[in-house]
C-alpha cells in the first residue's frame, strides 16, 4: 500500500534549505525521515564563500535543479527552514 502525502509530514512539497555543514542542498522537500531529508529537483552548493548570495538567488529567481532526487543524510543536517521563510535582507 502506498503513504499518502499526508504521512509525508509538514514539509512535503515545499522548497526548503538544508544546511549540512559543508554543503548546501535546496530542493523540494519529499520527506524527513530518520535517514534523513529527502529532496526532489535539488541542487547543491559547495563553494567555501557566498552562501548568502546563492540563497538570494534562489529566493527571487528560484533554484536551478540538477539533482533529480538527493538524500541528505540525518547526521549531516544541521538545519532545514523553508527557502520563503529566511531573512534573506
Amino acid at each position: 500500500m502506498r503513504a499518502s502525502h499526508r504521512d509525508k509530514g509538514p514539509l512535503h512539497g515545499i522548497t526548503v534549505v538544508v544546511d549540512a555543514g559543508e554543503e548546501l542542498w535546496i530542493g523540494r522537500c519529499d520527506e524527513v525521515s530518520e535517514a534523513g531529508v529527502h529532496l526532489k529537483d535539488a541542487d547543491v552548493f559547495r563553494e567555501p564563500t557566498g552562501r548568502q548570495d546563492y540563497l538570494a538567488k534562489a529566493a527571487r529567481f528560484g533554484h536551478w535543479p540538477r539533482v533529480a532526487q538527493a538524500l541528505v543524510p540525518s547526521d549531516q543536517v544541521v538545519s532545514i527552514e523553508k527557502l520563503d521563510d529566511l531573512n534573506l535582507d
